[in-house]
């Protein structure tokens, strides 16, 4: 009784450390453009707007699936705050430590468990892999129930475990399409079990088939609509079908937790290793020994054929069928394509750590101590790589590595949402929710406001009501604000220069229009028949800033069509460019559009300015609408003179 409870208690002691390193510091986490449109859909579908057919799209070619959206539902059915879904992702993580010392101790005994669980607690790729909400984070937990599931339907003859396997397997294929390396290991595991099945390993088949079903009508529906572009033109590597070295050299870095200072980018990766110890040769001495303990295992399967024989397979498959399959040069390799190969190269160590406690002799029992104590120093090193690394990212711009953490950007929203406005206005990097960055991102953030509209550097707006108004700090200018600003400031630099890497302010934007700024134009009172009428501009000889007032919504995005001439009325210059998104026109708003040509000739002495839309086949040109709502043209001519 003595003996299991200090070994439960040392369990525990593991399971809290690894659950500091994965839910500790949970605002040094990056919450970028795809995090955001991943969470947004998540959020969507636990509020039961949306039931998704697919997840958000790839960057090669292929529609993700949607199992990462539902998963991820769970944690966004109690709160919109992103820090709630990273803490379930490191919840999970944690989880992934538990499940690698129950299969340990299963299959191998105490000793294994404890070494691959230890090893892996403290792994530093293991721990930057748990943090974040990237559906590769989710792969280790699956992956630990597919494979061990596999383990109790096929090699110890379960049916539960039969029943669960082929399920399993098709969720952790829809994380990530890089788990397609675990098929392989299935098969494995299904051929060696082939007399032990069941009936029940028959209901596998059907409630596989029923969890692609979504994905695959997704996908369906996906060619039907716009037809899938091909993913081979972009995920080939350029020099074709070759082997590289890459997919060995991922896989031992990713083993022993070297490189990890790439994280603070090619320009402070030097000052965050400056402040800890250089110990990276330690840290591949633990990847050469779990070589070691993989190569030990294949000879000892080749040997013996005993009960353990199966899982000693399956683990050094496990790892090796990754790195094969990876080293073969037929698409563009990333570090985090090895995630499912961590927990079993600690598996591994930890099995070949028991072969050596099982020795007889005073030899082997002081061989076990040594590399216990080695062991024990190299994962002590690791962790306080790990919390130096968290300290630093969070201290310290790290330009070119890790994004500005969500710790920097929670202070900004909370300002937002305790005012429960009704809308905002947003002024970052662009107007498209979904491609540009800081938009899709702060979409997500402020999913609890109502309205949330954006624009861009080229676009200003005068709302018609007083506004909550979000931007970037080069953007802001005091003389439009109706209401004291707070600022919020990003990582600081270490440069005076620009002391830090950005910074936000929020204030209130009226409707207070100066008007006296712009030249006065169209005196006739001519409206775009989508309600848009101008109003004024600006001219410097180098750019137009166009002053026009919304009178409809629409659904349509509208583009100005901009044609300088010159005194003959001939064209000589174009700047065509979106007027503003529609989704966004509020009745009353005013706005100010910046159009530039890409060279201004000599001779410009006018501009005529329309209004169309563009369904991907056809232009289709707004109507010039006199008082009386008679069609007078489709194009405003408006003398450019100097800037008042």
């Amino acid at each position: 009784m003595a003996k299991a409870c200090r070994e439960w208690l040392v369990v525990a002691a593991i399971l809290l450390l690894a659950a500091a390193l994965r839910l500790g510091a949970p605002g040094v986490i990056e919450f970028k453009r795809d995090e955001a449109a991943l969470s947004q859909l998540a959020l969507d579908m636990a509020r039961g707007r949306v039931f998704p057919l697919l997840g958000i799209s790839s960057s090669v070619g292929i529609p993700n699936a949607p199992f990462n959206v539902y998963i991820l539902a769970l944690p966004y059915a109690f709160s919109s705050d992103p820090t709630v879904a990273t803490q379930f992702i490191g919840l999970l993580n944690s989880a992934v430590v538990g499940l690698t010392y129950a299969l340990a101790r299963r299959y191998y005994g105490v000793p294994a468990a404890l070494v691959a669980a230890m090893a892996l607690t403290v792994s530093p790729w293991a721990v930057l892999y748990s943090r974040k909400i990237w559906a590769q984070d989710l792969l280790p937990f699956f992956t630990l129930l597919t494979l061990g599931s596999g383990l109790l339907g096929f090699h110890e003859g379960k049916r539960w475990g039969q029943v669960l396997h082929l399920p399993l397997l098709v969720i952790t294929g829809q994380i990530h399409y890089g788990a397609f390396v675990l098929i392989p290991l299935s098969l494995y595991l299904i051929v060696l079990g082939r007399r032990r099945w069941t009936r029940a390993f028959a209901l596998s088949f059907v409630l596989a088939a029923l969890l692609t079903a979504p994905y695959a009508l997704g996908v369906a529906r996906a060619l039907t609509a716009n037809g899938l572009r091909a993913a081979s033109a972009e995920t080939s590597s350029p020099d074709g079908l070759g082997f590289a070295p890459a997919g060995l050299e991922y896989a031992l870095l990713t083993i022993a937790g070297t490189d990890i200072h790439s994280l603070a980018g090619a320009e402070r990766f030097r000052d965050y290793l400056s402040g800890v110890p250089s110990v990276y040769p330690l840290f591949d001495a633990l990847a050469l020994t779990v070589l070691a303990a993989l190569a030990w295992l294949l000879l000892r399967a080749w040997w013996r054929r005993d009960a353990r024989t199966p899982v000693d397979v399956l683990i050094v498959l496990w790892v090796l069928i990754p790195v094969g399959v990876f080293s073969f040069t037929w698409t563009t390799l990333y570090p985090h394509y090895l995630i499912p190969i961590i927990p079993a190269a600690f598996l591994a160590l930890g099995a070949a750590a028991q072969d050596v406690w099982a020795q007889r002799g005073i030899t082997w029992r002081r061989a076990f101590a040594a590399g216990a104590v080695a062991l024990g120093v190299i994962l002590a090193l690791q962790a306080w790589l790990l919390v130096a690394l968290f300290n630093f990212l969070y201290a310290n711009a790290t330009p070119g590595g890790f994004g500005t953490p969500l710790a920097y950007l929670l202070p900004a929203r909370a300002a937002i949402l305790e005012q429960t406005p009704p809308s905002v206005l947003v002024n970052l990097d662009g107007q498209a929710v979904g491609f540009d960055g800081e938009a899709t991102v702060w979409d997500f953030l402020l999913a609890d406001v109502v309205e949330r509209r954006f624009i861009d550097a080229n676009t200003f707006v005068y709302p018609a009501e007083s506004t909550l108004y979000l931007s970037n700090c080069e953007r802001y200018q005091v003389r439009y604000d109706s209401g004291a600003p707070r600022f919020f400031y990003l990582r600081p630099t270490g440069n005076e220069a620009a002391p830090y890497e950005g910074c936000y302010v929020l204030s209130r934007r009226g409707g207070e229009v100066f008007e006296a700024d712009y030249t006065a134009v169209n005196s006739e009172g001519l409206t775009f028949d989508n309600g848009v009428r101008i109003f004024g501009y600006v001219w410097d000889n180098q750019c137009l800033r166009l002053f026009w007032e919304i009178g409809a919504t629409t659904t349509q995005n509208y583009s100005f069509a901009v044609h300088f001439v010159d005194a003959a009325g001939q064209r000589l210059a174009n700047a065509d460019a979106l007027s503003w998104l529609g989704r966004y026109w509020r009745v009353g708003d005013r706005v100010i559009r910046t159009l530039c040509p890409v060279e201004v000739p000599a001779g410009v002495v006018g501009v005529d300015i329309g209004m169309y839309t563009y369904d991907g086949t056809s232009f289709n040109n707004a109507n010039l609408l006199d008082s009386s709502g008679a069609a007078v043209g489709q194009m405003l001519r408006i003398a450019l003179n100097a800037s008042p």
